[in-house]
């Protein structure tokens, strides 16, 4: 990978902050430029018709990188609006609870407090998780423990990748919330093109990540993962064209918006896929100038 592939940036503009808003690459900006290109020559076909079928491409090309069934994964636009449309969703009655954690994120933080205000009688609880973290050994059994004490709680928030740069045991999280019978939703945020994913095999209830960040695809594109044994409950925060039609097709139709960003990611696959993927990234980070800030954060959540 060279630095050539975005040479969009000012000239004196030095772009550390992939994290937040990634960088795209030239060819899958170019990539944009052509399907707009495509939708202005004849708007009526593109909107009505093309879209969809080039978003159904999409879908099945990113179903395949993440190790998802087909069905169960759709695009939106950020991990914010999937968070409303799953925890939208689900209930709690009262005297039930949702979990998060110290290194939830402020976003979703957000959204488990808008569910309990919406949820009468229910409770928000908030594990501390103490840093640095010594093992992963450590997050499971507090995950245990409090699940143990606290048999109202329903829900959990798990992060697969929380700041600042924790990689979670999001497997054995899972693990531990299933054998206490409660349901997870994951941000998966910092995940794709960052960490190897096969979102069956996790085996999670929900999970939603950020396509823009690791995997080069355009600001705007993320993805919503659903259990297929939830398909009939969620629903679109924002009702639109589908209400009522079974999961995904309930999701089509989210009024006019714009779809290159989904339509586009094959494109930014291929070419994650072209340097080496996650293995050739990992190893120029290591390698390249920024090794350092990259060891010395390696060294900071160890311990």
């Amino acid at each position: 990978m060279k630095l050539a592939e975005f040479n969009r940036f000012d000239s004196n503009y030095t772009f550390l902050n992939h994290g937040s808003f990634g960088a795209i690459p030239n060819q899958v900006k170019e990539k944009q430029l052509e399907m707009m290109e495509l939708r202005e020559k004849n708007p009526n076909k593109f909107i009505q018709i093309t879209q969809y079928e080039l978003i159904e491409e999409a879908r099945r090309a990113l179903a395949t990188f993440l190790g998802s069934d087909y069905e169960d994964i759709i695009f939106v636009e950020n991990v914010s609006k999937g968070f409303s449309n799953i925890l939208r969703s689900l209930t709690l009655a009262p005297g039930e609870a949702l979990l998060i954690y110290t290194h939830t994120y402020g976003a979703m933080k957000d959204s488990a407090q808008a569910m309990v205000d919406r949820s009468n009688g229910s409770e928000l609880l908030n594990l501390d998780l103490p840093f640095p973290i010594e093992s992963p050994d450590d997050v499971i059994s507090l995950f245990d423990e409090m699940l143990t004490n606290h048999t109202n709680i329903k829900i959990a928030i798990l992060d697969h990748i929380a700041q600042p740069g924790i990689l979670f045991p999001i497997q054995e999280l899972v693990d531990v919330c299933k054998s206490h019978g409660v349901l997870t939703v994951v941000d998966g945020a910092h995940a794709p093109g960052h960490v190897d994913l096969d979102l069956e095999e996790l085996g999670a209830d929900f999970y939603i990540g950020t396509l823009y960040k690791w995997l080069f695809g355009p600001h705007g594109s993320s993805f919503q993962w659903v259990a297929e044994r939830y398909h009939s409950i969620v629903q679109p925060a924002v009702t639109s064209f589908g209400y009522g039609s079974p999961y995904p097709e309930n999701f089509r139709q989210q009024g006019t918006r714009d779809p290159i960003p989904f339509i586009v990611m094959p494109t930014a696959i291929d070419f994650f896929e072209s340097f080496g993927g996650r293995v050739r990234a990992v190893s120029w980070l290591t390698s390249s100038p920024f090794s350092g800030c990259v060891l010395a954060c390696s060294e900071c959540v160890s311990g």
